[in-house]
């Protein structure tokens, strides 16, 4: 990919939709938000994720019996703490529009946010030899909190990320392109 030669990303969103249209690229997110200048404002497409942060320690079997006091193998930790995670995608904006009306001082912070799995931290068998789990859910942010000055109907390039594999690792070889207009 070529470089674009200006602070003009222009040629280079040209450069995106040319690998878009190859099927070489493809669209994560799109997400639009309007204010005045400023005005803050946020655009969201997410769903809450409520879950669990802190337990009660759960009840384990004695070295001795392979029981606990109860008689069972082992008493699982209740919740007692919870916490909500936006998963999906978010904008924020801030700008300013300078004194010559051509200038944007911009506030931006856009955010994906993917839930990956779960990491199990305590598995275990209660007294009816149920499988009893706790576990706490992964997610995976690539986020961009950044203040940039751009130029009215203009395209400027804000940051570029490196995304997660299948795995949900940072994968270095493939990258996330934020702009703004």
């Amino acid at each position: 990919m070529a470089k674009p030669g200006s602070a003009n990303t222009g040629k280079l969103r040209q450069q995106v939709q040319d690998m878009l249209a190859k099927n070489e690229a493809r669209v994560l997110k799109t997400q639009i938000a309007c204010a005045g200048s400023g005005q803050k404002a946020a655009a969201e497409s997410i769903r809450e994720t409520i879950y669990q942060t802190e337990y009660t320690p759960p009840v384990l079997p004695s070295a001795e019996t392979g029981k606990n006091n109860t008689g069972e193998t082992i008493i699982p930790g209740n919740p007692t703490a919870f916490e909500t995670r936006k998963v999906g995608s978010t904008l924020e904006i801030e700008p300013t529009i300078g004194a010559d009306n051509v200038n944007i001082d911009l506030r931006f912070v856009p955010e994906l946010i993917w839930h990956t799995g779960y990491t199990v931290w305590h598995e275990g068998k209660d007294k009816a030899g149920n499988s009893v789990k706790t576990k706490i859910p992964n997610f995976y942010p690539l986020c961009l909190h950044t203040a940039l000055t751009c130029k009215d109907g203009q395209y400027g390039l804000a940051g570029i990320l490196s995304t997660k594999d299948s795995k949900g690792e940072i994968d270095m070889t493939r990258k996330v392109m934020i702009h703004e207009m």
